[in-house]
């Protein structure tokens, strides 16, 4: 389960930041990679939506510029409620918290 969890979670980043790359400007990048999270999810049979957070950078603006050069996505996830975080007292755990984070370029190839 752990690493089906963490698998999900790096490949939502990078292929919603691979989507974010077709967009005009900013707001519509954001658009692309956070339709393509929310598409894909439940694709993932260990990921529950509900744990699942989203940035990006740069957030989108109210003037949505077209002059970034980069684009972020990072997803966390909270899979403290797992039944294998239950066992935290007897066993030896990482991390609740996944956090991975794909970036992509905008122009100039």
């Amino acid at each position: 389960m752990n690493f089906g969890t963490y698998n999900g979670v790096e490949q939502l980043a990078a292929e919603s930041a691979r989507a974010a790359v077709a967009g005009v400007n900013i707001c519509e990048s954001d658009n692309l990679a956070r339709t393509y999270i929310n598409n894909n999810v439940a694709k993932y049979g260990f990921l529950n939506p509900a744990n699942l957070t989203v940035t990006t950078s740069p957030p989108p603006s109210p003037a949505c510029s077209s002059q970034h050069t980069a684009y972020q996505v990072t997803v966390r996830y909270d899979m403290s409620a797992s039944p294998i975080f239950q066992l935290a007292g007897v066993l030896a755990a990482a991390s609740p918290i996944i956090t991975r984070s794909a970036a992509v370029q905008f122009g100039g190839f």
